[in-house]
């Protein structure tokens, strides 16, 4: 067996704990989804043949060197979390990922901020000697505090003093913490749980819900169709309202209630056959009650099993729970809260089995780093980013048909003039977004929808979508429709130069992929683009029964190329071939 090292660091004022892996954690290798390298197939035997007249030289067979194994990559994560401070250290080699040290203090920034509103001076000075401490454990594996990916989540996101304290914490200890949106943090913990659990929650309705501290995190998968992903401002402390007793936890129940029938009221949540239930305080607290926790998997409750505990949790004082557990007792009342929340939520379900995962977000940090480093980018198929647009398309009731039409063509239009535009992978994500919600908000008017679709995607929340990026979404698809003379450059007056070229760029495009299914009647199978010294040709490839309706495509092309003339400095065309 391979030995575990365990260190631990002073950290004044308290010490820091620590949980440290020294062998290849099989749950991150299973993660990553990765095969061993396949052998090469052994040479066959040669053929004897005759023997010939010895050479006076003879040539020398080529020496072939094999390469040498890529050195590991080193990773360093921080996360600043409301109660905690984590940091993990882990190489990246190709088919494996090895945490090296994890180390945990504990912090509790959010009992400032959900109290105060800030975050005091005394708790940043806490925070610095603690990341300081860490620094010295990076200095060990020859990293920095710059290299290393820090963030924040809701302790530090709804301070008001969150810009002076990030940049307090930067002069003071090296550390760039950057502040993770409430609907990045609902990505992390999809990706994590889909990597986990996939084959799992692969069939039928699940629901994940991930229970922090100062945020909670819903996620609702039918099969492999995402229908809901969001973020809710309430967690386990921000529940407790910093004042144990039971009167809260009867406050919070109600609370929970009405959450949960809201929600009920658009998605189905009593077909829901499995839930899965990430929180660490809940984690620990069930294995010192005795339930056995399974690797990749965690902890598997079945319907008996949940009755049981939630009847050990309702007739137990808090004193009792932390004693027949081995915690203390801060975690067993934010263990407690957290199994509210999930009694709240599988209430209306009743599901077949609970699991509660081994997770953290050090292990979603650690996944998302790996998975960017070594996982090709998809373009052909819907990415992640994709799948969490179409949920918030469904709940407008678009035409899923034309939609994915348009998306089609928006990417291969992309693709045609990747060389002209100088775009990138990202921008190409977002049309694609831009692609499948610019008809969202005929479900509020017919009249002028483009402006109601944008309205509505600066109102939802994208999962993998930063504000920012959400933002150039909604400027593009405001301008999908009318003349290119009415586009109203003051919308675009908060955007960077840079970011106001590329959604005029892509706004372009999309005008054009939606012309080109204006009847919605999908004729055009596929499209290419091809250059001359003064054109820009769109070459579109209809089925044989299909040709009449050039003429409509030609109208609404001519009617939205406009812009595409503008932003390319060519004269677009149209041109249609029979498809093979």
């Amino acid at each position: 067996m391979l030995a575990r090292c365990h260190v631990a660091l002073t950290c004044r004022p308290g010490v820091i704990d620590t949980a440290h892996e020294g062998q290849v954690d099989s749950l991150h290798t299973l993660l990553l989804g990765l095969r061993p390298m396949a052998l090469s197939p052994k040479a066959s035997p040669r053929k004897p043949r005759k023997a010939r007249p010895r050479a006076t030289t003879r040539p020398t067979a080529p020496v072939v060197t094999p390469e040498p194994e890529k050195t590991p990559d080193l990773i360093g994560v921080v996360d600043v979390g409301s109660r905690a401070l984590r940091m993990a250290v882990a190489e990246i080699a190709p088919g494996r990922l090895r945490r090296l040290e994890t180390l945990l203090a504990p912090v509790a920034i959010g009992l400032d901020t959900f109290s105060h509103g800030r975050i005091r001076a005394v708790t940043s000075e806490v925070v610095i000697r603690t990341l300081r401490d860490f620094a010295l454990a990076l200095e060990t594996y020859q990293l920095k505090p710059a290299d290393c990916l820090a963030v924040a989540t809701t302790a530090v996101r709804d301070a008001t003093n969150r810009e002076v304290f990030l940049d307090f914490v930067q002069q003071r200890t090296g550390f760039r913490v950057q502040v993770l949106e409430a609907i990045e943090e609902t990505r992390l913990a999809h990706q994590l749980t889909w990597r986990l659990m996939g084959e799992r929650l692969a069939t039928g309705r699940s629901l994940v819900l991930a229970l922090g501290a100062g945020g909670t995190q819903i996620i609702l998968q039918n099969g492999e169709d995402l229908e809901l992903a969001e973020s809710r401002s309430f967690g386990t402390l921000k529940l407790l309202e910093l004042r144990p007793s039971a009167r809260t936890v009867g406050s919070a129940r109600r609370f929970l209630q009405k959450v949960v029938a809201s929600i009920a009221r658009v998605h189905e949540l009593a077909t829901v056959e499995s839930v899965v239930a990430i929180s660490g305080e809940l984690h620990r607290l069930l294995v010192g009650l005795g339930h056995p926790s399974q690797p990749n998997r965690g902890i598997c409750l079945d319907r008996a099993g949940f009755q049981k505990l939630a009847n050990h949790l309702d007739t137990s004082t808090l004193k009792e729970v932390a004693e027949d557990s081995g915690v203390d007792i801060s975690m067993a009342e934010l263990a407690r809260m957290a199994f509210e929340e999930l009694r709240a939520f599988t209430t209306p379900c009743s599901p077949e089995r609970v699991f509660i995962p081994e997770s953290s977000m050090l292990d979603s940090l650690l996944l998302d780093a790996t998975l960017k480093s070594q996982m090709p980018e998809q373009v052909d198929n819907d990415t992640p980013v994709e799948s969490a647009a179409w949920a918030v398309a469904r709940r407008y009731h678009i035409s899923i048909t034309h939609a994915r039409q348009v998306r089609l063509l928006a990417l291969q239009l992309f693709d045609g003039t990747r060389d002209m535009s100088g775009l990138g992978e990202r921008a190409r994500t977002l049309l694609a977004v831009a692609a499948i919600l610019h008809d969202i908000g005929i479900f509020v008017s017919t009249h002028r929808h483009e402006r109601h679709s944008a309205y509505l995607i600066e109102a939802s929340e994208v999962m993998g979508l930063n504000p920012s990026e959400l933002a150039r979404v909604a400027a593009i698809v405001r301008h999908h429709r009318h003349p290119f003379r009415d586009i109203d450059t003051r919308d675009l007056g908060p955007l960077r130069s840079r970011e106001r070229v590329e959604v005029l760029k892509l706004t372009a495009l999309l005008r054009i992929a939606d012309a080109l299914d204006t009847t919605h009647h999908h004729r055009v199978v596929r499209l290419r683009v091809a250059t001359t010294h003064e054109e820009l040709q769109v070459i579109i490839e209809t089925q044989a029964g299909e040709r009449e309706g050039f003429a409509d495509l030609q109208r609404a092309f001519c009617g939205k190329a406009d812009l595409l003339e503008e932003v390319f400095g060519m004269k677009p065309r149209l041109i249609e071939v029979l498809a093979e």
